[in-house]
């Protein structure tokens, strides 16, 4: 290689370095931050942070009272089988009073109110509800 084509070598690599670092002087320069971005940065954050909390407490919000209504629903439900086996003993009580009742005719003979076995058919059924309502509650509890 002659003396010349070094030089040509060197001087276009110079250049071609010189070119490159101009072309990417903007690159390495940072670009200066005012006090008006950090203002803008922080109300994003800020706005961001109060659209999380007000989503985070409508779900919580919302969350309590689906809780709450499946609470109450279940209450009225095991009042509703309370009530109804209160009921039925009314009626038990009831029948047993009406049955137990001593009616007289005027010559003091005893007139029968009910026919017996119909009387204690009703008693066994009426027992036999209440006693279906009774697990029925105990197992709801």
């Amino acid at each position: 290689m002659s003396m010349d084509t070094i030089l040509i070598i060197r001087d276009s690599v110079a250049s071609c370095v010189k070119k490159t670092a101009e072309i990417c002087q903007p690159c390495v320069k940072e670009i200066g931050t005012s006090w008006q971005d950090v203002v803008m940065t922080g109300l994003m954050y800020a706005f961001i942070l109060c659209l999380v909390y007000l989503l985070l407490n409508g779900f919580l919000k919302w969350w309590n009272q689906m809780f709450l209504a499946k609470t109450k629903r279940k209450h009225e439900m095991e009042d509703r089988k309370l009530k109804q086996k209160a009921d039925l003993e009314d009626k038990l009580l009831s029948h047993l009073k009406d049955f137990a009742e001593i009616k007289r005719d005027k010559d003091g003979k005893v007139i029968p109110k009910f026919d017996k076995d119909a009387s204690n058919e009703y008693t066994k059924m009426l027992d036999q509800m209440i006693k279906e309502r009774s697990s029925h509650i105990s197992k709801t509890q």
